[in-house]
């Protein structure tokens, strides 16, 4: 076999994931930390033009942000959804 037909390496394919981040699923979602700080700068800047307390909406977005999708996976499996939507005794 040439050189150039070798297979990938682990060591390879680790540096094909470091030189192309995209085509790794453990980074960071940048676009939505950019829309998170897009949201959170309009926020802030209605609540100053409305005589609010600009630090204190801001504070609540980001804290919400965070906060909201374990709130919402608390109180589904509180209320009895079942993990994957299946259940063990459901008929197939």
């Amino acid at each position: 076999m040439p050189p150039s037909a070798k297979s990938l390496t682990p060591s390879a394919a680790f540096s094909a994931n470091t030189r192309n981040p995209w085509s790794s699923e453990t980074e960071a979602p940048v676009f939505e930390i950019i829309l998170l700080i897009a949201a959170t700068s309009g926020i802030v800047a209605l609540a100053r033009a409305r005589g609010g307390q600009p630090w204190l909406w801001g504070t609540l977005t980001v804290v919400g942000y965070f906060l909201v999708p374990f709130l919402v996976t608390f109180f589904g499996v509180a209320l009895g959804a079942a993990p994957k939507g299946v259940k063990e005794n459901a008929q197939l």
